[in-house]
């Protein structure tokens, strides 16, 4: 069976990426069946020793360098249709970090012994043990956060999480002629991801493993000014994923909402 693992980074070196150290820790790239692409979306390129370190791993690893930032989506679709005869592709961010040393081995378990399910995820914490991903959408453009789900088969239909940590089959890709929303630039692109996956297919996977993943709600260094574009920029992005007039009408909504609520927070920083 053979796995593709696709991992994005920005502004970070190779080495000091929390996601491949985990690889190594869980020897991802001691499996020949594993296939790396390492897509460097940052501003400046790897230095020599970063690219060495990256070509010591293993054979089965592609690095390229892209300086205008690729949005997320592109980089995707780009990369899994060089990679058509991969069985599983897998998607992380830079700041993901496996937790269990076998992982590998419990995420083949859970292909072997579920051949039908195109989509396996993992549960995602934040560096505080909150369980971030999944979720459940409560009404468009909203979802809240589970306390715990249980691993195994489930049924797909309302859950959403985070795209890092995802492994998706080759199968559903190519008889659904499926492709990431390039029209998302950076925010909503998961969000998009698993309400089409949920329109084509019942039921995903909760894999048995931990993962830990760094997220800017928790980021507390980040200014407020920075916090509200990030914000503005996620609703924008929900008229893009919803289509139907009900589903805008909550849209628009929300983004009443979270502008009224931009503004009361604005105004106490103020005094």
């Amino acid at each position: 069976m053979k796995k593709l693992f696709i991992v994005v980074l920005y502004k970070t070196e190779i080495r000091k990426c929390l996601t491949i150290n985990s690889f190594i820790k869980c020897n991802l790239f001691n499996n020949p069946d594993n296939f790396f692409y390492i897509w460097d979306n940052s501003p400046v390129i790897q230095s020599e020793i970063e690219c060495k370190f990256l070509r010591n791993l293993g054979e089965n690893i592609d690095y390229s360098f892209h300086p205008e930032n690729t949005p997320l989506a592109i980089v995707y679709n780009s990369i899994i249709s060089q990679y058509q005869n991969i069985d599983y592709i897998a998607i992380f961010d830079q700041d993901t970090v496996l937790l269990d040393a076998d992982y590998e081995k419990k995420l083949d378990s859970a292909i072997e012994n579920n051949p039908q399910i195109d989509l396996l995820i993992p549960k995602i914490y934040t560096k505080s043990g909150l369980l971030y991903s999944p979720g459940k959408f409560i009404f468009p453009g909203k979802a809240i956060k589970l306390h715990d789900v249980k691993t195994g088969v489930i049924k797909a239909k309302n859950l959403t999480g985070i795209t890092s940590g995802l492994i998706i089959s080759q199968r559903f890709i190519a008889s659904e002629h499926f492709l990431f929303n390039e029209r998302l630039k950076l925010y909503g692109v998961d969000t998009d991801f698993f309400i089409n996956y949920t329109k084509k297919r019942k039921y995903l996977y909760i894999l048995s493993v931990q993962i830990e993943h760094s997220l800017s709600f928790e980021d507390y260094t980040i200014s407020f000014e920075d916090r509200k574009k990030r914000d503005e920029e996620r609703l924008d992005c929900l008229f893009i994923i919803y289509k139907h007039f009900y589903e805008k009408l909550f849209c628009h909504a929300l983004n009443v909402y979270y502008k009224l609520r931009l503004w009361f927070q604005s105004q106490r920083g103020q005094k």
